[in-house]
């Protein structure tokens, strides 16, 4: 990895004196000690995958941090959030994300980034039985040597990764966000990262395509809430048979 990439350290200081906070405060946050935090601001210590976690718990914004742009918030989040369990809401992302291939087909392919494009594809193929990394590479279609190049690490590294056994740190987020145009909420919020990705769709659509679309998004969720009632009905008198 690239040591003299000081972006992410940059990224610490501006966070920090943003909130007004000292480096034991940003320390804490960080769930590190003053003098961890020191060097880590100073780019002399990496920031590990358990620092980011302790960050986005203590509210901090670990997607900031990692690529310099804020996450998109917008018109979608009520339809994903007012969904109950977790069949509704993977449901929902799939219509979304299917409208916003729509889009991307018929309507203003101005609006698609090569990121939601990336997005898209990865949803389209994505494995339960695979780790992110490993539909990650299947998308691309990299060997587990090519990964490695890029991230820069050897390839037993790369492998640990792969599997789950460790965690990728700011610096791997970072490449695979600049390098490979996949951002680190696939790893961190897999939900996240689509409702995201949909946000900057939506707003860069002309207003008057937004409306049309909201009215589909509107009955997609009623559509979505039907199915998940019948869903439940198969399997209550499933229960019952039994």
């Amino acid at each position: 990895m690239d040591k003299n990439h000081l972006s992410i350290p940059m990224r610490l200081a501006a966070y920090r004196k943003l909130m007004n906070l000292n480096q034991t405060q940003m320390g804490e946050r960080l769930g590190v000690t003053q003098s961890h935090y020191s060097k880590q601001e100073s780019g002399l210590k990496g920031v590990s995958y358990r620092n980011l976690k302790c960050f986005e718990e203590h509210g901090g914004d670990v997607f900031f941090l990692i690529t310099g742009e804020h996450l998109a918030e917008g018109r979608l989040e009520p339809y994903i959030e007012t969904l109950d369990g977790g069949y509704e809401k993977e449901k929902m992302y799939e219509i979304l994300v299917w409208a916003a291939d729509i889009w991307k087909e018929c309507l203003w392919k101005g609006a698609m980034t090569e990121r939601t494009g990336k997005c898209i594809r990865l949803l389209r193929g994505y494995s339960d039985e695979m780790t992110v990394w490993e539909n990650i590479r299947k998308a691309e279609d990299y060997s587990q040597e090519e990964m490695a190049r890029i991230f820069d690490i050897n390839i037993k590294r790369y492998r640990k990764i792969e599997k789950g056994e460790t965690m990728p740190d700011a610096e791997i987020l970072q490449t695979l966000y600049e390098k490979m145009q996949y951002s680190p909420l696939l790893v961190m919020d897999q939900k996240r990262f689509y409702l995201d990705e949909l946000n900057r769709v939506w707003a860069a659509l002309p207003a008057e395509w937004r409306q049309e679309t909201e009215a589909f998004v509107r009955q997609a969720e009623k559509l979505v809430r039907m199915s998940e009632n019948r869903r439940q009905g198969r399997d209550t008198g499933q229960e019952n048979r039994e």
